[in-house]
């Protein structure tokens, strides 16, 4: 049950800017891999459609699809 006397409203609003104020530094770009559409590893773009995968510093994964000329 609740707590008689505490105010839950006060608490809530604290630990919600808590997580409002904190921003995380941007991660940085560790290693790219390219790929064709079948799937093939490629060592430099090529003229058409290029898979990017880029490693990130917080262990993530971004893909981007890319059209070069």
């Amino acid at each position: 049950g609740a707590a008689a006397d505490f105010d839950y409203a006060a608490a809530y609003k604290e630990i919600a800017e808590g997580i409002e104020g904190t921003v995380a530094a941007p991660a940085k770009v560790l290693g790219i891999e390219l790929y064709d559409l079948n799937g093939r590893r490629i060592m430099k773009a090529q003229k058409g459609i290029v898979i990017m995968r880029k490693f990130m510093s917080d262990g993530s994964i971004k893909v981007e699809k890319i059209l070069k000329k």
